[in-house]
Parts: C-alpha cells; structure tokens; sequence
C-alpha cells in the first residue's frame, strides 16, 4: 500500500509539471485509474483480444504486482519527472543534483527493468540532441557527464556483476536465446512487419497527427507533451538497436508492451486535454 501510494503520487506530480495545474492533473490520474479498472473488467468478461492486450498493458505499468510495475513504475515515472526539467536544465548548464538523481534513477532501472533502461537512454539522448548547442560543449559541462557515467555505473554494477559471473544455466532458466545474424535479420523483419501493420499503423499514425496538432495549437504545453511522443520514437528505436547489437535476448514482447503503452499514454493524454478543454 506504501508503494501504491507513492506511485500514484509520483504520477499525480509527473502530470502536474505537464498540465501546470493541480486539479486538471488530478482529474487525469483518475481517468488513468478509472479506464484501467474497467479495462481490467472488460478483459474478463469479455472474450475480445483487443481488451485483453489493452488490460496487459496497463497491469504491466499501472499495476500492483510487486516488484514490477510497483518498483519500476515508480522508477519510470520519476525519471519522466526529471526528463520534463531536461530543457531547463540545459540552459542553467545542468546542475550537479540534477546530473546524480538522473544516473541513480537510471542506475537503479537497469536492476529492475533494463528494458526500460535502453529505453530512457535513447529518450534522454534523443532530447540532448534536438536541445543541443555550443555551451553544452564545456569542461564543466564534461565533467558532469563523466559524474554521470561514474555514478551510474556504481549503480549499475550488480546488474553488470550478475551478466559476468551469471552461471551458464542460470541463462537457460531465465529462457535466454542466443542471437546470431540469420536470427537477428529474422526478428528486425517480423517486428517491421509488425510496425507497418493496419492495427499498429493507424494508431502511430494518429498519435503523429497529434503532434503536429499541440504543437500548432497547445503551444504552452508542446514542449512538455513532445517528450511522450519522443518516448514512443525510443521505444521504437530501442528494440531494433537491442536485436542489432545484443547477443542474445530473453523475450521480445516486453518491447512491443512498452511501445503500446507509450502510444496509449499519448493518446489518452493528448484525448484528455482536448475533452477537458
């Protein structure tokens, strides 16, 4: 119940910085809660795919099952807190607090999901370059990214660790596949397929055609949606990048869970704020 709490108020702040208003924000972390519920309802008593994947979706980052989501989700949300302060960061040359909550959460992401991980990385790269110019390109500024890998890379030293010295067949236990090029071609074609797919498509499509929309007519909140919409450019990146160069993987489905719950949580806000207004 401790970590439901928290969650729901990490959630409720994250939205908070979107919005920029308490009770618009916490009107949408009860719709959030409400369509899960009855998603959840739905999935049983009806025997439809589509509520069942959409009741997957949710459970798996909204849900209670501990350690995940419970512990990951807190992780996701609080970095997306912290991603949403990324711009302003950048132009008071990121402050040294800053630069240690982002590689701890990070640290501790890569332990509990690492999916996730990859994920954020890319996100937090993706944003670094569309805000990028020549003060970034400082000693200061290079030393707090040399603070940034050596913090995280304490954090992530168990995960790094338990890789290394794993035994052999505690990678069989866990379903490991080992991937080699005929494989790694294999699962790129599958998952394009997947991408351009009528179902995934129209959904990809309209999320796109709600951000060429905010940003045209919700201009004061456009910069803090677009870091969603990014999320879901990562997300996509991500698990083409992990088959290229991963040697091996456990299971591919993760990726497409985390893909559709970012078109979902895009559309769901972007939905929400043009009802509420």
């Amino acid at each position: 119940y401790i970590f439901q709490i928290i969650f729901l108020i990490i959630i409720f702040k994250v939205f908070v910085k979107v919005f920029e208003e308490n009770k618009k924000s916490l009107y949408f972390v009860i719709c959030l809660i409400l369509i899960s519920s009855i998603v959840a309802v739905l999935s049983i008593y009806q025997e439809d795919i589509i509520f069942q994947n959409l009741h997957s979706v949710f459970d798996n980052n909204f849900g209670t099952r501990f350690p995940r989501p419970l512990i990951s989700g807190i992780l996701i949300f609080l970095i997306f807190y912290y991603i949403l302060d990324f711009h302003h960061q950048l132009n008071k040359s990121l402050e040294n607090t800053y630069v240690i909550k982002i590689s701890i959460i990070l640290g501790l992401l890569i332990n509990t999901f690492f999916y996730y991980f990859i994920i954020f990385s890319i996100l937090l790269t993706i944003i670094f370059l569309i805000n990028i110019n020549k003060k970034l390109f400082s000693n200061k500024n290079f030393k707090k990214f040399l603070l940034f890998i050596s913090i995280l890379s304490i954090v992530a030293a168990p995960f790094i660790f338990q890789q290394i010295y794993s035994e052999p067949e505690y990678s069989i236990r866990i379903g490991l596949i080992h991937l080699d090029n005929e494989n790694k071609y294999y699962l790129i074609g599958y998952f394009l397929k997947k991408l351009i797919s009528l179902k995934f498509s129209s959904i990809t499509v309209i999320a796109f055609i709600f951000f060429c929309y905010s940003n045209y007519f919700i201009k004061n909140i456009c910069k803090r949606m677009n870091i969603f919409f990014y999320f879901i450019i990562s997300s996509i990146l991500s698990t083409v990048l992990f088959i290229i160069f991963s040697p091996g993987i456990i299971s591919i489905y993760h990726f497409a869970d985390i893909i559709m719950f970012s078109l979902i949580l895009y559309l769901l806000i972007g939905t929400f704020i043009i009802i509420y207004d």
